[in-house]
């Protein structure tokens, strides 16, 4: 994704205990565009696409609204609905922020 000025609208987000993405669901906009989008990013943006969802909506426990639901096979679904909440977010946040370093031997 590039960082010009897109903005997404998080409908829904969803993850599994064993897996190391996440589904999200929402509305991206780019100046005048828009189009419903579903994409998947890396489990370690999570934290930070909560605390800006929390930043926007003080007066609500966001974490408190995560749904999860045991599954037989002893994995865990969690999903996150965010339609209630101020949830326009930066399309830079959805990107992996983790700088690698090569070693050479």
């Amino acid at each position: 994704m590039e960082n010009s000025g897109k903005l997404i609208a998080i409908k829904r987000i969803e993850f599994n205990s064993e897996a190391e993405e996440l589904r999200i669901q929402g509305t991206v906009s780019n100046q005048q565009l828009s189009y419903e989008s579903s994409f998947r990013v890396h489990i370690s943006t999570l934290n930070r696409l909560i605390n800006a969802l929390q930043k926007q909506n003080p007066e609500i426990e966001v974490a408190a609204l995560l749904e999860v639901e045991d599954l037989p096979n002893g994995e865990i679904d969690y999903s996150l609905h965010t339609t209630e909440l101020n949830n326009v977010l930066p399309a830079y946040l959805f990107e992996e922020q983790q700088t690698y370093r090569q070693i050479r031997a």
